[in-house]
């Protein structure tokens, strides 16, 4: 955990500097000057928790293998998980197997899971030669994604019901009981 936090300050400090940031972001990292990686991490949890209830809004981004662009609304299903990731990030590493596990017990019901990352295509086609990921793996660049979506705390994911609203996010892994719980309740709903 130290080192997550550690990495998120640091990426933070970048921020401003980077003419592909967010402009939401500069906002978070401002806010947390002075508070360490704790402030920022804060920081970011709140703006990711402030959207729960609201429409996801929506997001583009490419399938890995395809040229096409999608849309969230195109692949949304009865509930959808989206998670920003990166393959050499540790967190990301110890969440998609999580995830993974929910998809193949809820994917019959109607379950989509989409990874969003930045990488190049080849490193992402690497990464699942090696690794069994439950769901679609897709491209985006950093530069196109709105509030409350980002790269800078990965994973950061979010939970969203049939309608499109966003019922849960966390930048913290989830084990497969807290998802299960969360994926059940909203097939429970229906």
């Amino acid at each position: 955990m130290r080192r997550l936090l550690i990495g998120l300050f640091s990426a933070a400090l970048l921020v401003p500097c980077s003419s592909t940031a967010q402009p939401w972001l500069h906002e978070v990292v401002e806010a947390a000057r002075g508070q360490g990686a704790d402030g920022l991490v804060a920081q970011i949890l709140g703006r990711m928790h402030d959207t729960a209830g609201e429409r996801a809004p929506d997001l583009r981004f490419v399938p890995l293998g395809e040229s096409d662009t999608l849309s969230l609304a195109d692949v949304r299903g009865e509930a959808t998980i989206v998670m920003f990731w990166h393959t050499n990030c540790s967190g990301c590493r110890m969440q998609i197997p999580e995830l993974t596990r929910v998809y193949d017990a809820y994917k019959d019901e109607g379950l989509d899971i989409i990874y969003i990352s930045d990488e190049p295509a080849p490193d992402l086609q690497a990464y699942l030669q090696e690794n069994r990921v439950g769901g679609m793996v897709e491209r985006t660049e950093r530069a196109t994604l709105t509030s409350p979506y980002q790269f800078l705390a990965t994973p950061s994911a979010y939970l969203l019901d049939g309608s499109g609203r966003i019922r849960e996010a966390w930048v913290v892994p989830k084990d497969f009981e807290e998802l299960d719980e969360l994926t059940g309740q909203l097939f429970g709903e229906r």
